[in-house]
């Protein structure tokens, strides 16, 4: 996992959602709860959001690469 900005996996596509909460990830903001960062696995196919990580990183094993 690694904290980034979003970035969608295919170009087909323009948003994502939180694994856990659904919360939607794009590029641009354009309503209330629409990140634009987030958690992402390296192929940034997976999305969690900062809140979500946090309460399932220990439990999960989830780790961070740094920058």
């Amino acid at each position: 996992m690694r904290y980034a900005s979003y970035e969608p996996f295919s170009p087909d596509n323009d948003h994502d959602h939180c694994q856990f909460c659904f919360v939607t990830f794009m590029k641009v903001p354009y309503k209330d709860r629409v990140l634009t960062s987030g958690y992402c696995s390296e192929d940034r196919y997976w999305w969690i959001c900062p809140e979500c990580f946090e309460a399932v990183k220990d439990h999960l094993r989830l780790r961070v690469k740094p920058p």
